[in-house]
């Protein structure tokens, strides 16, 4: 057996175990009998008033409705494969509505308070808040990349009644080839050794929020 080929299973083994480590995620969020969840569409802050959490000026970027848009329709999708019951995007939609006429908002109420009268509108015990924070397309192709995509989401799950922020999960990821971070050896595989559009990066990362949120 040739060097090549025992590293080559080393790093198989390698990823085989640190997704095994990797696929549990946290513990399933405990709801009450009979509470709601509802979950918002994607939102890409652009000031510090709208967000959850803070950014660096030069992550917060502007990016096109229609990256929301697919963001949402593979957030949805996500959920139904899960088997997740929810309130739908469109209604915590008006309920955006609602809020932002009503006089305080022109106030620019804080990021929490705001998605927290929202989630009362509706209403709902959780409210799940998806951000878009970063979103950089690859330049190149599937084999060879000049830039390698990169990708920030924020996830906060907040709990209505209590006020709170429940749980957060921030996927954060800028692809990197294997011989710079051998420790993701399992994410090369799974993506058949080819280096990703964004589109691709927010889906694994929405995949990732489901089981890190526990929903």
């Amino acid at each position: 057996m040739t060097h090549s080929v025992r590293l080559r299973i080393v790093l198989l083994l390698l990823g085989a175990s640190l997704t095994a480590a990797c696929a549990a995620g946290a513990p399933a969020l405990e709801r009450p009998e009979g509470s709601t969840l509802a979950v918002a569409g994607f939102t890409n802050p652009q000031n510090t008033w709208e967000l959850l959490a803070g950014c660096l000026p030069e992550q917060c970027v502007l990016v096109e409705e229609r990256v929301l848009h697919k963001l949402d329709l593979a957030f949805e999708e996500a959920l139904r494969d899960e088997d997740v019951n929810y309130i739908s995007q469109s209604r915590v939609s008006g309920c955006r509505e609602v809020v932002s006429r009503e006089p305080q908002a022109q106030q620019r109420m804080a990021a929490l308070r705001y998605w927290l009268q929202v989630g009362k509108c509706i209403p709902a015990d959780y409210l799940l808040v998806p951000q878009l924070v970063f979103y950089h397309e690859r330049r190149g192709g599937d084999w060879g990349a000049e830039e390698p995509a990169s990708v920030i989401m924020d996830f906060f799950l907040l709990d209505v009644g209590n006020g709170t922020i429940l749980r957060r999960y921030r996927f954060e990821e800028t692809q990197q080839p294997l011989s710079e971070n051998l420790l993701d050896v399992d994410k090369f595989v799974n993506r058949g050794g080819k280096w990703i559009s964004a589109e691709e990066l927010t889906q694994e990362g929405i995949e990732q929020a489901i089981k890190e949120l526990g929903l």
